[in-house]
């Protein structure tokens, strides 16, 4: 799933593109961006994410939307639940959208598969390179490229940071969100590298699978698809 940071960026894009037309209050985007964060500030991430039991045995779980916003069709939500929703999204979208283009899971015949038992590589259709499966999720490879990117994410976009790591839980009105825990927000606040870097595009260190501006042009996409499909729904 999106690393916290790839979270908040994409969060400040749609504080960005909502302040295009109205600004907001503090009090939304300091509600709405903890919300994007809350979902896995937890060591439950099955109930706070809305994974359907199908799922189970894939390696591309992610959020059932439609099933949340018949949950919560008829619900007043608060700035922090639509950062909660901006989350799930963004988790679902990233699955199904930027993984099914960048990533193919392949059995030994080279078919594809998402059964996690039966994956044995995965190719990269920009480069045709195939990665043991076994390493894919490694420090060696996406998750290397996360801490690869984090900094240049935090660096770059300066995307707001949650000032406090307690919202207050009367106010989530998704319930499954709201026995977050404050020692986890605290980490995604203060521990990650601060360091003032000035990255030029041309500057960007490499990554082995997970492209830059791939993953910044779906994160502007994924914001606009929010607005359009999510915040216009409930406000």
């Amino acid at each position: 799933m999106p690393g916290f940071l790839f979270h908040l960026l994409e969060g400040q894009m749609i504080i960005d593109k909502l302040n295009i037309d109205k600004a907001l209050s503090n009090d939304f985007i300091e509600g709405f961006m903890f919300g994007c964060i809350v979902p896995d500030a937890t060591n439950n991430k099955e109930l706070t994410h809305f994974r359907p039991l199908w799922q189970k045995e894939l390696i591309t779980k992610y959020p059932d939307m439609n099933y949340i916003f018949e949950k919560y069709m008829n619900t007043k939500l608060s700035p922090c639940d639509l950062g909660i929703l901006a989350h799930l999204q963004l988790d679902s979208l990233y699955v199904k959208e930027f993984w099914d283009k960048h990533f193919v899971f392949e059995a030994k015949d080279n078919s594809r598969t998402n059964v996690h038992k039966c994956i044995d590589h995965v190719r990269l259709p920009d480069s045709g390179a195939c990665i043991p499966y076994s390493e894919f999720f490694t420090d060696k490879y996406f998750y290397g490229d996360y801490d690869i990117l984090n900094p240049v994410i935090y660096n770059k976009h300066k995307p707001y940071i949650p000032k406090e790591a307690e919202y207050p839980r009367d106010k989530i009105s998704i319930i499954e969100c709201r026995d977050y825990d404050e020692a986890i927000i605290s980490n995604y606040i203060y521990g990650f590298d601060t360091s003032d870097t000035i990255y030029a595009d041309s500057e960007i260190p490499g990554t082995k699978v997970l492209n830059y501006k791939s993953l910044m042009d779906f994160l502007d996409n994924t914001a606009a698809e929010f607005i359009n499909q999510i915040y216009r729904r409930y406000r």
